[in-house]
């Protein structure tokens, strides 16, 4: 079963669709690659993980990686393709995250934040559940170059 293209994932089955799509496909592998580093050995959090195949890539060097995101339907589909033993993947709202305070030693969240209708809270939440002096690592797209006027950053 393939997961449906909403256009807000990218997706690596469709990253040769257009150059768009190869382009973000390769910003998210970019921002994963750049991640491991700040990950390694540790308890990790990927918010917004969408088709799951970054969270399988920072599973390779944390300790452990919960994977999270609003869709049941990605969720399902990460689950199926990338089921390994330090990798966990629900469904919940960033906004209130079922997960004790000082979960996360490191806490990832790309191409998130511009979807969240109270942003204050998503924050506040990301701030309960790190552990301290965790890494937290942010993306959103820039307004300048590549969304449309109406689009937030």
């Amino acid at each position: 079963m393939n997961l449906l293209d909403t256009k807000e994932r990218a997706l690596p089955a469709h990253v040769a669709q257009t150059l768009e799509d190869h382009l973000v496909y390769l910003k998210q592998v970019a921002l994963y690659t750049f991640a491991t580093s700040y990950v390694a050995q540790k308890r990790v959090l990927d918010l917004g993980c969408g088709e799951g195949y970054g969270s399988d890539t920072l599973a390779r060097a944390a300790r452990f990686v919960v994977a999270a995101d609003y869709a049941r339907d990605a969720v399902a589909h990460a689950r199926r393709k990338y089921a390994r033993e330090n990798l966990a993947f629900v469904v919940c709202d960033a906004q209130h995250l079922p997960f004790r305070a000082e979960s996360f030693e490191a806490i990832l969240s790309f191409e998130v934040i511009e979807h969240i209708p109270n942003v204050r809270t998503y924050l506040e939440e990301i701030r309960r559940v790190s552990a301290a002096m965790s890494a937290v690592i942010f993306s959103t797209p820039n307004r300048a170059l590549r969304l449309l006027p109406f689009q937030r950053p």
